[in-house]
């Protein structure tokens, strides 16, 4: 169930609603949210507050993904928010291979300028936040760091590199799946 497009994004946000609203949830139970560059209390992941939200989301991938060999979850949030879904994705027996597409951080912030009218300092301050995270966080797991600009240009070899540096299974290149 995805984002709809819209004028700021007119090929649409490939985001699941669900996951979207429940890492906008995580973030609330500690009075932020993804515009914080802030980091998130030391010890976040020991909350109480925090248990139903893991019940919510093992839910919430079964409504989304139900029984599918792999799934694909795109949400910047969860550079932020890798401790709270990686034990969640284990449990949903799934193993998770983290690919960050790292866009200049300039785009970055302007685009979060002219988007969410967030003045260009702050977006670069996020935009470092996610970044330390997000490669903090997923260090020892099976993961893939790739310019946003490569992406955009040639995905079929973002793809092969994807692959060679995680020795993830991917589907076949097809129609269906381009």
């Amino acid at each position: 169930t995805l984002l709809e497009a819209n004028k700021s994004n007119e090929a649409g946000f490939w985001e699941s609603v669900a996951i979207n609203r429940l890492n906008d949830k995580i973030f609330h139970t500690f009075d932020t949210n993804w515009r914080s560059w802030q980091p998130l209390p030391t010890d976040w992941l020991h909350k109480s507050s925090l248990t139903a939200l893991r019940k919510e989301a093992l839910d919430t991938l079964l409504e989304e993904f139900d029984s599918a060999p792999s799934i694909l979850l795109k949400d910047p949030r969860f550079c932020r928010l890798m401790p709270f879904w990686l034990p969640v994705l284990e449990e949903f027996e799934m193993q998770p291979v983290i690919v960050c597409p790292i866009r200049n951080p300039l785009e970055s912030a302007v685009s979060l300028e002219q988007r969410n009218g967030l003045p260009q300092a702050l977006g670069l301050l996020i935009w470092l936040r996610y970044q330390l995270e997000v490669e903090y966080d997923t260090r020892g797991r099976p993961r893939s760091f790739t310019h946003y600009n490569a992406l955009l240009a040639d995905w079929r070899k973002v793809i092969n590199k994807i692959f060679l540096e995680t020795a993830c299974t991917l589907p076949k290149i097809s129609s269906e799946t381009e």
